[in-house]
């Protein structure tokens, strides 16, 4: 599985999340996870968008709670505490929801959305707890690409 960061912020829609969206958007072919700075809503957010070949949606939001599970812990590593919580698709810091989340099903992939609020004078987001967004990107990319790494490693030795 590949993995970048997009340094450029771009605007993101959900009618876009389309089979082959990081290979048309940005040369990325097969299975990746891709993150940078967009507008989803009119909301600025760190996105990370997963691009699964594998079309078994089931497995697909397995991944898309791995991926959850796994920036929820990065995010509280760094807060050194039990800030963040798990929600159904959506990450909170007390009531506050910090993120939105949602998965596509296309033809030949299935496409997973994970947009983490960068924060507002009216909304919680990553400034609000001072999180770096370049660096909680690739420490999340590199966990989630290690987490399905080890999976495959577990699954050819059974």
């Amino acid at each position: 599985m590949e993995s970048k960061f997009i340094p450029q912020e771009i605007e993101l829609e959900e009618k876009e999340l389309v089979s082959d969206w990081a290979m048309r958007k940005f040369g990325i072919q097969g299975d990746s996870i891709v993150s940078g700075i967009g507008f989803y809503k009119k909301e600025k957010v760190l996105y990370f968008i997963v691009e699964n070949s594998d079309t078994d949606i089931e497995r697909t939001l397995l991944r898309q709670w791995l991926l959850l599970y796994t920036i929820k812990d990065k995010l509280n590593h760094r807060l050194k505490g039990d800030v963040i919580q798990r929600l159904g698709e959506n990450l909170f810091a007390g009531e506050a929801k910090l993120s939105s989340s949602f998965v596509v099903k296309s033809k030949n992939s299935n496409l997973t959305y994970i947009g983490i609020n960068m924060g507002s004078e009216n909304m919680n987001g990553l400034r609000t707890y001072g999180i770096d967004h370049i660096e909680i990107a690739e420490a999340v990319m590199n966990e989630y690409r290690a987490e399905l790494k080890t999976l495959e490693i577990k699954k050819e030795k059974m």
